[in-house]
């Protein structure tokens, strides 16, 4: 005797169905949470970078602020009226006689010219005579 309620047996056709479904539905649900993770990465590289950035922006900038500032601290500890006095007192150096200067024109492709601030003016360098 049948009833209502019983569960009517699963065929091998039927119960292929139903697994090939599961399967089916598991396989989706797994690309849809990889395809989830991967967006939650990509934007958490994405804020990471822009953090980074943003850091060396600003780490960039601290640097051109330093290196204006040793360029203008360059400028006067290299002016003359500073370096004459400790020239002559300290050193004990005195002004070249005119056979003892000699002219060096600059060298445009020479390292020292490349980092000179005004490569193309000619430089001169006045240079005792050593005895």
């Amino acid at each position: 005797m049948h009833t209502e309620h019983e569960i009517a047996p699963s065929t091998p056709r039927s119960s292929r169905r139903s697994l090939s479904r599961v399967v089916a539905a598991l396989l989706a649900t797994l690309i849809i949470v990889a395809l989830l993770l991967f967006q939650v990465w990509s934007r958490h590289r994405v804020l990471a970078m822009g953090y980074e950035i943003s850091e060396k922006i600003a780490e960039q900038e601290s640097l051109l602020e330093t290196q204006r500032r040793l360029r203008i601290e360059m400028r006067v500890l290299t002016r003359s009226d500073r370096l004459e006095p400790i020239a002559r007192k300290q050193l004990g150096l005195i002004t070249p006689t005119p056979e003892q200067i000699l002219l060096v024109p600059a060298v445009k492709d020479s390292k020292l010219a490349q980092q000179a601030e005004n490569p193309s003016q000619a430089q001169t360098v006045a240079m005792g005579e050593m005895r």
